[in-house]
């Protein structure tokens, strides 16, 4: 039955099957399950993480367009303010000008 086995394998030994497994524990080729199991899990909290930190960063960015709109407005509203305001006092330096003027 051992003989059926290719590439002489029934001639290993005990040592040589050792010898295997050693190198393939050392090569990081065969881990044992618990350590397996436990980079699973972290691997998966890890995931976990980056999805909510991903929900997080798409929601900051639609309350900075929101922010960057009202930042707009209230430019513009504060511009037209300050246009307005020299205008009206444009319009009061002449009218006090023409005031002098008549008396």
């Amino acid at each position: 039955m051992v003989d059926s086995i290719p590439l002489g394998a029934g001639q290993l030994t005990a040592v040589g099957v050792l010898t295997i497994v050693y190198f393939l524990i050392i090569t990081g080729r065969l881990v044992p399950k618990i350590f397996y199991d436990a980079k699973a899990k972290e691997s998966e909290q890890w995931r976990e993480a980056y999805l909510g930190e991903r929900e997080a960063r798409i929601e900051s960015e639609k309350q900075t367009t929101q922010l960057l709109e009202l930042a707009k407005t209230s430019d513009s509203f504060i511009r037209a303010v300050f246009v307005n305001s020299q205008k009206e006092g444009a319009s009061d330096e002449m009218a006090n000008t023409s005031k002098k003027n008549a008396t």
